[in-house]
């Protein structure tokens, strides 16, 4: 069983290598998502950050979202837990 608190950490080197970014030009997406979030969701109370860093790794900070690309579905994450 992994604890909660481990699940879902992405290496930002690895990460970077999957966007075919270097590593500062993933860096700056990534502040730049955290805000465009933020303003997105201004006013709205939440308890958690949604995308989430610690050194030299990241994640999305809720087990439970959808990702859409303009009227497509890219993604749809439930919450699981791993056993």
């Amino acid at each position: 069983r992994i604890d909660p608190a481990e699940q879902g950490w992405i290496e930002i080197e690895d990460l970077s290598k999957m966007l075919g970014l270097e590593i500062p030009h993933t860096n700056i997406q990534i502040f730049r998502a955290r805000k465009q979030v933020h303003e997105a969701l201004a006013g709205k109370s939440l308890s958690t950050q949604l995308i989430e860093r610690r050194r030299g790794a990241v994640r999305l900070g809720c087990s439970c979202f959808n990702i859409t690309r303009g009227s497509r579905q890219e993604i749809e994450q439930a919450s699981a837990e791993v056993e």
